[in-house]
């Protein structure tokens, strides 16, 4: 791929930089293809400048509270900066960059996205989780209750910011969703309180979707993935016919991006640390909310709340509560993995990743779970390319808990660009003009490549032994 790179400085040439004041938090940031946010705090007010190239965006505004807003960036390039004002910039750190998405709606290369749950008491299982996060990735997601035990200014301070994640914030995309805890200092209604304080969050659609106008609920495109962001901490946005549920339909209406994922903080099916079938708030998300996501093609529903890790069959049309789910509801008898989830127009995932920190802990197994774990802390890991979904749960010891592919028959495009996942089970890409790909075919796979003008196997493709792969001109017609 082509990759711009830039130097982005926080001060003009000419200022002469000295520190005078000090980072008390960040700095950290969310970006979309052209556009960014960088946040920091310092302990004195200042103004800020952002400089790239010859463009200089300025706050003028003299606060501690530090946020400048960029635009005019390149799609999928990368960035590097430094934070300071007009008077100084602090010194060089290496963890400051972001790259921006490619361009929104379209796929130019897979998309890798992290989350995180339940994590922020300043547990030692805390900070074995951060030590495995990775700090390298498109989005990272934050599925609720970022900072315990009441999501506080000094919780949020102590035990999200603080000593932790310092590699990350500079440099990862960070896209929260607002838990109970965190709900009972800050207002969604009112959109008042530390979390909506502390995030500066695309609520008017400048990343991609339909303007929410409000940061209680938002989404946002990455290439050619949607994402949604839900509340669900209080009674009203849980209403099939409030203003959430309403927008939540025009946004999904509007989308046309290959994959769309949704993610809130209460899961609507659990019987981890909460029981889905009784708790009003889970009731509601999935008897109000639930059928809204299946009915414009959702692929993934991602939660927190329940302090374990828990994953669905792949399945559609239940809103019920555990004992009544069955086969019937199942839109495949595998697991997803190495055989893949197959979804032509219809079939969804639903996750609860509540292992970021909090103390583990589970009261049972729901029917609709095809797994379920309460002794692993870890985090969700999940690729996207332009016809697979890989899901992974990843623990403390970098081992893979669970996972999951699905796999969607996508229009016939006019390039391919494989690099990973590894090819799993029988797998055929077609493609109108060429195919390119250093990638893997697991053992017992069976994938073949078509192409209208050339198949190109660069360094680093390989065939595991008892594999079957194939290659011919021929390729597909676009649509």
């Amino acid at each position: 791929m082509n990759v711009m790179n830039y130097w982005v400085l926080l001060c003009t040439s000419s200022t002469v930089c000295c520190a005078q004041s000090i980072i008390t938090r960040g700095p950290y940031l969310n970006n979309s293809d052209t556009k960014a946010t960088i946040r920091w705090r310092t302990d004195s007010p200042t103004n800020s400048v952002v400089t790239i190239g010859a463009a200089t965006y300025t706050n003028s505004l003299q606060t501690t509270e530090h946020i400048v807003k960029i635009t005019g960036l390149t799609p999928n390039s990368h960035y590097s900066y430094r934070i300071g004002s007009t008077s100084y910039t602090f010194p060089v750190d290496t963890n400051y960059h972001f790259h921006t998405a490619p361009v929104s709606g379209s796929y130019v290369r897979p998309v890798t996205v992290i989350g995180i749950g339940d994590f922020g008491v300043s547990t030692t299982a805390q900070n074995d989780v951060e030590n495995v996060l990775p700090q390298q990735a498109d989005v990272w997601q934050w599925y609720g209750d970022n900072a315990y035990p009441i999501g506080s200014a000094a919780e949020y301070e102590a035990h999200a910011f603080g000593p932790h994640y310092r590699n990350h914030y500079p440099k990862l995309n960070l896209l929260p969703s607002l838990g109970n805890h965190d709900a009972v200092s800050s207002s969604p209604t009112t959109q008042t309180g530390p979390y909506f304080e502390y995030f500066s969050l695309p609520s008017s659609g400048e990343y991609g979707g339909v303007a929410s106008n409000t940061a209680a609920y938002y989404s946002y495109n990455y290439g050619h993935v949607h994402f949604i962001v839900l509340e669900s901490t209080e009674a009203p946005f849980r209403s099939a016919t409030g203003a959430m549920a309403n927008w939540l339909r025009q946004d999904l209406q509007a989308d046309k991006s290959l994959w769309r994922v949704v993610y809130f903080h209460h899961p609507p099916f659990s019987k981890g640390s909460h029981n889905s079938d009784l708790e009003i708030d889970m009731v509601e998300m999935r008897q109000n909310i639930v059928p809204i996501l299946e009915q414009y093609g959702v692929d993934l529903v991602l939660t927190g709340h329940c302090h374990g890790y828990e994953r669905s069959h792949f399945m559609h049309g239940f809103y019920g509560t555990s004992s009544q789910f069955n086969d019937s509801y199942r839109l495949s008898s595998g697991t997803g993995f190495p055989e893949p989830y197959q979804k032509t127009n219809k079939g969804a995932v639903y996750a609860v990743v509540g292992t970021g920190g909090v103390a583990l802990k589970g009261s049972g197994i729901h029917n609709a779970m095809a797994t379920s774990v309460f002794n692993k802390y870890g985090f969700a890991k999940m690729t996207f390319t332009r016809d697979s979904l890989w899901f992974q749960f990843i623990g403390t010891d970098k081992q893979v808990v669970d996972q999951f592919i699905i796999r969607k028959v996508q229009p016939c495009p006019d390039q391919l660009v494989f690099s990973s996942p590894p090819h799993l089970g029988t797998q055929s890409f077609e493609a109108h003009l060429t195919i390119t790909s250093t990638n893997q075919t697991a053992k017992g796979s069976a994938i073949s490549y078509s192409a209208g003008k050339s198949v190109e196997l660069k360094p680093g493709f390989s065939t595991s032994s008892g594999s079957i792969f194939q290659a011919t001109v021929g390729g597909c017609n676009p649509p």
